[in-house]
């Protein structure tokens, strides 16, 4: 599905149980029946009628009738495996039928929809798993509980595209493979397994991942171990303690990079004072670093220290990096096998990253003005799209505060309310990185209007706050979404009762700047993902 989206542009559109097909030994799968896809480059894609498919798989949105995305398709797979789920008895067995489920062929597709969003509200979800599961199946629910938790945060259906979706549902399914793997050979290998003199013990020991050390050892006495390799304060756990060295450790490698970063990066040319307790890494021996390292990644310890010592410069980072420890180290524990999920159940968060790097623009801007604040505007993609005349008054209208655009004499509180139009336009234009909107037309004019026209149209913008809040729920990209709060506390100190300042206040500095630290606090990235 996601090869033929990315390389093709082909959007499957009716993803149910007859159109999931295996090959003969189950080892690979394919989408059958492609009568209803669409090509999403061509202009009639996008409104493509959402209502396709089978109604008891399709997406609650594509129910509803919005216009069929990839989401939906995504959210399609999460209903055809809880429909095998809740029905699937074992090989040669047959399902009741359940006429809460059974409805949903033949009920109108809102009713269908108000039945799926109750089953996925996060009140009901796990009860209903619980009691309609079967007892076959029953080994699924981790799996289609970590689907759902992906699938439909907070029990809602989702409101942005997102297409990290794609690697955070296949590293799930790669994961309970796996462990559904080692569940069947369980039932046939727990005998041998209690038979030390069983010719297939060793065979059994290493699918199940359980051999000793000992006998890992043996196994592995043809393999010359390379010399310990690397920079202890970025070294796996395991690389420190002499293991021959995996793909795994680099992995972990990548966490202790940024876990390094958090706790010394101040800013740009700025240096941050040694820590004692971590310095020690450098010039300790490896046994006891890899002791140091253990001790952190306990659930009890590492999130109070993280938060403790990462620099205020980094804060926004401290969920990114929480959540790769619970990737890298799951319940505080150091992998047990080898596991190629863990690439792109790192790579998932990789939006979280995104909007990082975005906050760290919009505080840079607070700090910059004139070329430099071009630069970075150039960045992001942002640059008005008509040219940058500079008439005799100074600045770019766009970015310009209502009084100088009427040709006041020039005050620093012209340039703080500056600061106000410069995020006013990121959150407008800005879809994300490499992703460019398209121009909207009111907003447009400010570049080449009269300044008094300019003026006058930026008034209207903030005189009403509940005209100011509508225009932000209407116009502001999805990606810029959470700095709508943000925007609404910046208009109410820059604009107060939503008029401009009358007397000079250098309290506005600390008031703004106040603002935006405290969006980077609240800015809620795990939803962003």
């Amino acid at each position: 599905h996601e090869s033929a989206l990315k390389k093709s542009s082909i959007l499957h559109r009716d993803v149910s149980l007859g159109n999931v097909l295996l090959d003969e030994d189950e080892s690979d799968g394919f989408l059958n029946d492609w009568d209803l896809a669409v090509d999403i480059t061509r202009p009639k894609a996008s409104g493509a009628p959402g209502k396709t498919g089978t109604k008891v798989f399709m997406a609650i949105g594509a129910l509803l009738d919005e216009p069929h995305s990839f989401m939906h398709d995504l959210e399609s797979f999460f209903w055809v495996l809880f429909w095998i789920c809740i029905y699937y008895e074992g090989p040669d067995m047959e399902g009741k039928p359940i006429k809460k489920f059974e409805d949903w062929n033949f009920d109108l597709a809102e009713e269908v929809a108000e039945g799926k969003l109750a089953v996925i509200s996060l009140d009901r979800f796990e009860s209903n798993l619980k009691e309609y599961v079967t007892d076959y199946c029953s080994p699924l629910i981790p799996l289609i509980t970590k689907l759902w938790e992906a699938v439909f945060p907070n029990g809602r259906k989702y409101r942005y595209e997102d297409k990290t979706l794609y690697g955070r549902m296949r590293a799930e399914l790669e994961k309970h493979q796996l462990e559904l793997r080692s569940l069947k050979l369980c039932s046939k290998s727990l005998i041998s397994l209690l038979d030390s003199q069983d010719k297939d013990r060793h065979k059994y020991l290493a699918e199940l991942k359980l051999t000793t050390s000992y006998e890992k050892q043996y196994n592995q006495k043809l393999i010359k171990k390379p010399d310990m390799i690397g920079t202890r304060p970025f070294m796996a756990i395991g690389a420190l303690l002499d293991e021959p060295h995996s793909f795994m450790h680099d992995l972990e490698s990548f966490f202790w990079v940024l876990f390094w970063i958090c706790l010394y990066y101040e800013g740009p040319n700025k240096e941050r004072k040694p820590i004692e307790m971590f310095e020690e890494w450098n010039y300790n021996s490896p046994g006891i670093v890899a002791d140091l390292k253990w001790a952190l990644v306990q659930p009890k310890n590492f999130k109070a220290r993280l938060s403790h010592y990462t620099t205020d410069y980094c804060r926004p980072m401290i969920p990114l990096v929480t959540k790769l420890w619970e990737e890298v180290f799951p319940q505080g524990r150091n992998y047990e096998y080898e596991d190629k999920t863990l690439y792109d159940r790192m790579k998932a968060h990789e939006c979280q990253l995104h909007s990082i790097n975005l906050y760290f623009h919009v505080l840079s801007l607070l700090e910059l003005g004139g070329e430099k604040r071009f630069r970075y505007l150039d960045g992001l993609q942002l640059v008005p799209t008509a040219p940058r005349e500079r008439p005799s008054m100074q600045g770019t209208k766009v970015f310009m505060a209502i009084g100088a655009l009427l040709n006041e004499p020039h005050n620093f509180m012209h340039d703080l309310e500056s600061f106000f139009w410069v995020l006013f336009w990121i959150c407008l234009y800005y879809e994300g990185p490499n992703k460019e909107r398209k121009p909207i037309e009111m907003f447009e004019e400010w570049n080449y209007k009269s300044p008094e026209i300019g003026a006058d149209s930026k008034k209207s913008v903030v005189d009403e706050e509940e005209d100011f809040n509508r225009k932000t729920e209407v116009y502001f990209t999805t990606y810029c979404k959470d700095l709508i709060p943000c925007m609404k506390e910046l208009r109410e100190i820059v604009f107060p009762g939503g008029k401009r300042w009358k007397t000079e206040d250098h309290s506005l500095y600390s008031q703004v700047k106040a603002v935006i630290e405290k969006a980077r606090d609240n800015l809620i990235i795990e939803e962003a993902v």
